[in-house]
């Protein structure tokens, strides 16, 4: 069985393990999927990614457009030049794809309820499991009023979609909290509109027209387009409604005097167009049954034990719909008092985080390198940072303020000091993800290690054998018998001519 076969066993294996014998209910409470480093890619792929068609398929949005594939590298039908960039077997796809898979698995810690689709039917937040489905020609997620409303729908097998079929977002739904898992592959109908992120298992397969307002992602197959529109934006920010305008007022009281006891008749004369839900006199509460609103008066039945100034509150809700009004119990003007707001300290809104990246240079074997002998890069999307690429800092570090975003940090090639091998480390940090959060303060530590030198191998040389039972050369050739005569008579003629010089005696 290959790697990505068992792979895709292994993972639905987990998927089908936890949803057996879920009961039948409405939904449950979901927790947002956090993608990790995938969260900046509108299309992620193990094996390939593919678009074709002559219109060529549009990525896009303000959390990422990234076009990735790895251990692969294979990216077809995309401009060189596309927003996002192309991630081929680059170690920002490698973090993608590896946080894809965590944040896949991890979320399968909920407890999601069994559910089958009806057409056009409201589908309220929470974790949702599915069997082999194709969705309705509409579907509704009803985010009830609140923007943060997280959908989770976990395919224990294939997804389809339906040619021309659409998901529609409602009561202030958002894209970005919607995804989708499937333990095999995904099928989206041609021209249809989809909403979410899917994370498949095997492959995902987006026919011709199909929009996605989301990303998707193949955890072990391929990525094909045909002509899309891909837009993976990030949440929108929630934006408080504005105070209510104030519309109400009171030009004048009734009676301008009044008794000392005995119930006092009080009617506020001016303009009334918003409802009034509480009203007190003297800071005492009057009941709702004790006082009556109209659009030019209201006329409360209450109590004055003296005649002293009274005090008037109206509110709606929580905050005051007029300013306190006092009268009192003889012909004087109204006098309106307009209360001093108590100041709110403003505390100061955290935009930034803080990066410290530490160099550590190990010379074990005797190198001499140092930290400065090393460049680093620090990138968000493929972008540097301000002050990266920049040569390394032991100690304390480098430090970089940066916005909340998710950073890679990466080492340039050292034609000096080749022979050394980096690995990085997030203190305190469980995954090798460089996420940052407003406020926080992360510490990255970049060491290189020295490599052991390379040993030549000693050349063994092997003596010539010895031989053994050789023989002498022949000495008993023609040739030779003829040299060893003449050898002779040379010295017999030196003798003969040494004899004749001799002086006789």
């Amino acid at each position: 069985m290959n790697t990505t076969l068992k792979r895709a066993v292994s993972i639905t294996t987990l998927f089908l393990g936890l949803f057996v014998f879920v009961p039948q209910s409405t939904s449950t409470a979901a927790t947002k999927i956090d993608l990790g480093a995938a969260s900046g890619f509108g299309v992620l792929a193990y094996t390939t990614v593919t678009s074709t068609g002559t219109a060529g398929t549009v990525i896009s949005g303000t959390a990422g457009s990234q076009v990735g594939v790895t251990p692969n590298s294979s990216i077809t039908g995309f401009p060189p030049a596309i927003s996002g960039g192309l991630q081929a077997n680059t170690g920002q796809a490698i973090a993608a794809l590896t946080a894809a898979t965590a944040a896949s698995v991890a979320s399968l810690s909920s407890s999601p309820v069994a559910h089958v689709f009806t057409n056009n039917e409201s589908i309220v937040p929470g974790s949702y499991s599915l069997g082999a489905v194709t969705l309705p020609a509409t579907l509704n997620l009803d985010g009830g009023g609140n923007p943060d409303a997280v959908f989770i729908f976990t395919n224990t097998s294939s997804l389809v979609t339906p040619s021309s079929s659409v998901i529609n977002l409602t009561g202030g739904a958002q894209a970005c909290n919607v995804f989708w898992q499937v333990t095999s592959s995904a099928t989206l109908g041609s021209s249809s509109t989809f909403v979410g992120h899917i994370v498949a298992t095997v492959s995902i397969t987006a026919n011709t027209g199909a929009t996605v307002d989301g990303s998707l992602i193949a955890l072990t197959g391929a990525v094909s387009l045909d002509q899309n529109t891909v837009t993976n934006n990030n949440c929108a920010s929630v934006v408080a409604p504005p105070a209510p305008v104030q519309t109400s007022r009171i030009d004048s009281v009734t009676p301008a005097t009044c008794v000392t006891s005995g119930p006092t008749t009080i009617t506020l004369n001016g303009s009334f167009p918003a409802q009034i839900t509480n009203l007190t006199v003297n800071g005492v509460t009057v009941a709702s049954t004790s006082w009556v609103q109209s659009l030019t008066s209201v006329v409360i039945t209450t109590s004055a034990a003296t005649t002293s100034p009274v005090l008037i509150q109206v509110y709606n809700g929580t905050m005051p719909l007029l300013a306190l009004q006092t009268f009192t119990c003889t012909a004087v003007p109204i006098v309106v008092i307009v209360p001093t707001p108590t100041p709110v300290p403003t505390v100061p809104t955290v935009v930034t985080g803080t990066i410290h990246v530490v160099k550590i240079v190990n010379n074990t074997y005797g190198g001499t390198a140092t930290a400065a002998d090393f460049t680093l890069w620090l990138r968000n999307h493929g972008t540097d940072v301000v002050g990266s690429p920049a040569t390394g800092v032991s100690g304390v570090g480098r430090t970089y303020i940066l916005a909340p975003g998710t950073y890679v940090l990466g080492e340039v090639p050292s034609e000096t000091f080749p022979n050394y091998i980096s690995n990085f480390q997030i203190i305190g940090g469980t995954t090798p993800n460089i996420v940052l959060h407003a406020g926080e303060d992360l510490t990255v530590v970049q060491t290189n290690n020295e490599l052991p030198p390379l040993v030549s191998p000693v050349p063994v040389i092997t003596p010539p054998a010895t031989e053994t039972g050789g023989q002498l050369p022949k000495t008993s050739s023609p040739w030779f018998n003829l040299l060893m005569i003449g050898i002779g008579f040379m010295a017999i003629g030196g003798i003969v001519l040494g004899l004749k010089r001799s002086p006789k005696i």
